[in-house]
């Protein structure tokens, strides 16, 4: 549940209604504020990693850019030991740039 989507919608719409690129992914599986249980669950993980990967793309970063694919195809009963790391270190890379 987000009690902002509707408005988020709305905004998007009235920025296309006047030419602006707009491009708006929902993430209906998670809630609003999802990006501060990244570390404990796997879907929010995701949906972090997503966010991070278009924002990389906006700050023309996008050679950096990983396979967003490979994270779609992790299994949901993967330890949440492992999401809590690989989160770490996806956000460790976004905050050095240049280091990998």
């Amino acid at each position: 549940m987000d009690p902002c989507l509707d408005d988020t919608i709305m905004f998007a719409k009235r920025l296309k209604a006047i030419n602006h690129n707009v491009q708006l992914q929902v993430l209906d599986d998670l809630p609003h504020g999802f990006l501060n249980f990244a570390p404990v669950s796997l879907e929010a993980y995701r949906g972090a990693y997503l966010c991070i990967d278009k924002l990389r793309i906006l700050m023309d970063l996008d050679d950096r850019q990983t396979d967003i694919k490979s994270f779609a195809q992790m299994s949901i009963t993967e330890s949440e030991e492992n999401a809590k790391n690989n989160y770490n270190t996806r956000l460790q890379i976004c905050r050095e740039p240049g280091k990998n």
